[in-house]
Order: C-alpha cells, then structure tokens, then sequence
C-alpha cells in the first residue's frame, strides 16, 4: 500500500472525534485541579483546523468547545510525531491559538478572551526535548523583563513516559494510545499481537468492527513492514472464523482503497503547489475545494488546466463547474 499524507492524521482525527474517546482521554489525563471546573457534558468538537499547510506533515490538531465553570472555553490538542526538538512548537501554538481567539471573536463579538487549554500529544521516535513553555523560545533578561514578555505553558503528554500498563481508559482507548505509542518501533508487531488481544473484545461489540476500519487504515499506511499475510496470522489466533472473514475482506478492501487515497493525495499535493507557484498563494476556500476533489480524473485534469488559466477565479471557476 502507497503511504497516503499523514496518516496519522487521519487516525488520530478518527479516534479523538469521538466524544467519548475525547472524554475518555481527558478525564484520564488532565490535571485533577482543573478537572472539576470542566463540563464534559458540554464538549463539542470544531470543524476548524488552525495548522498551517506546511506543518501539516509535523502536526495534527483538533479543537474542542466546552464550559468551563460557566464561560465558554476551548480544548486544543495537536499531536506531534515528528520531534523537531527545539522551541518551535511552542511558536506555533501561540500562533494556533491567536488564531482560535479571532475566530471567537468573529463568530461571538465577545469582548473578553475565553480560555484556551492547549495539550500536546507526542509520539515521536525520539524523546520530546523542546520546552513547553513559551518563554523558553526568547532570548535575553526573561527575568527581568518578564512583564512585558507574552508566557504560556502547555501541557505535554510524551508517550514514550508511559509503559503500556500505564495508559488509562477503556479498552478502544489504551488501544489507540498503544498504537500510536508504538506504531514507529521494531518491534511493533510483537506490540500489535498486543493489541488485537485488546481488540478482541471490541470487536466482539456490535460497533466494534467500526473501530477496526480506522486502525488497520494506519497500519497499512505507516508500516511498510506489515502484509495482509501478517494480518491474517495474527487475526486467526485471536478472532472467530466468522469475524476473521469479515476482518479481512475488510483488509483487502482498505488495501485498494489507499492505493486509490495514495494517488488521489499525490494529485493534491501537487496541485496546491502549482496553485501557489502559479499564483504565489492559495486562498483557504481554493485549498478547502481542492481537499474535498475525491476524483483522482478530475484532480489530474485540473493539474494540467493550470498551466493555460490566468488567474485564481478562472482556477475556482472550473472547480465549481466540475
């Protein structure tokens, strides 16, 4: 199966859009002081992303509305899985989050500025050594000139601090944490006979076979190492004949599917360069339109019409005339 762009994108976005992983997770892991303050019952997930295109590959993001003791408030999660390392994380989160608060005040003419929590999930393969302040990206007196210098802290949640009896939460939960924990290591199919043990169960619910979709989706994708063949010798040993058959009828299903999602990202990624080299910048509806092409004719078609337009409405012209 072709790597498809950032699958762990998609993987994470499956997992934490649904509310009870969300809950889960943050009951779980958020600090006890602030928990109390929280209206879980309250928490809705945002259609807006604020990472950048060129940050797309390092970071995924989800936002969530929820009350917070009464007031409107917002969770920001981002996962990180490639370490860079240095201070730019917490750069970018302060650019995240200037972005939240203008969209807030957009949407709500609120005068006043809601609480945004920012948390970090990691699962890089090398330690998570940036700060996780933002005063640490500043050079100088900080001390001494504290009061002038903008300060945040996130929270950070590396993974590779946690052993696997370590992860809290439902089965569906420890499952994903494991799988994004160790989906970069040698020794991930020793971990992923691990984690269809966990599976099993799930699977054996009635919506169980929903959350596997996902999953073997982010194997195929990020593990050139793991076969159809791999798959089905693990699933025999843990699954029934009946929910084996299904399991990997579902399996060779997916694997045609990210061939066809493998091109069709290509396409996309190629297209959005040529937009911006053309026309040195992609508006965000052009860029949301071009994301949204599942036809990997048209996508192809659209790359070689953009070399005869002459300008950007021309370009959105012919995509709304699809």
């Amino acid at each position: 199966m072709r790597t498809i762009s950032n699958p762990h994108d998609k993987y994470f976005k499956s997992a934490l859009s649904d509310k009870s992983n969300a809950v889960e997770f943050f009951s779980n892991y958020l600090p006890q002081n602030i928990l109390g303050f929280i209206n879980f019952d309250t928490l809705k997930i945002t259609k807006d992303s604020f990472v950048s295109r060129e940050l797309k590959e390092y970071f995924s993001d989800i936002l969530y509305t929820v009350d917070l003791a009464g007031s409107e408030g917002y969770i920001y999660i981002l996962l990180e899985h490639k370490s860079f390392n240095d201070t730019l994380p917490m750069f970018q989160l302060l650019k995240y989050i200037l972005r939240i608060w203008e969209l807030h005040i957009k949407q709500t003419q609120d005068k006043q500025l809601p609480i945004i929590l920012p948390v970090m999930l990691y699962h890089g393969k090398e330690k998570f050594r940036s700060g996780i302040q933002l005063s640490a990206c500043i050079k100088g007196p900080v001390k001494e000139f504290h009061s002038f210098i903008p300060d945040f802290e996130m929270l950070l949640y590396d993974l590779s601090d946690y052993a696997d009896d370590e992860l809290k939460g439902t089965a569906l939960l420890k499952i994903v944490l494991m799988m994004l924990k160790h989906i970069f290591n040698h020794d991930f199919p020793d971990k992923f006979e691990e984690i269809l043990k966990l599976l099993k169960d799930v699977i054996e619910s009635e919506t169980g076979l929903e959350s596997f979709e996902p999953l073997i989706r982010y194997v195929f994708n990020v593990r050139d190492d793991m076969t159809a063949e791999d798959l089905k010798n693990m699933v025999g040993k843990y699954m029934s004949a009946e929910k084996e058959d299904i399991i990997m009828t579902l399996a060779e299903k997916l694997r045609q599917e990210g061939i066809q999602e493998g091109r069709q990202e290509g396409y996309r990624a190629m297209l959005l360069e040529a937009v911006q080299a053309k026309f040195n910048h992609v508006e965000k509806s052009i860029e949301q339109k071009i994301n949204g092409i599942d036809s990997t004719e048209f996508l192809a078609s659209l790359l070689k019409d953009i070399f005869r337009i002459d300008s950007l409405d021309e370009f959105e012209k012919l995509i709304n005339n699809r």
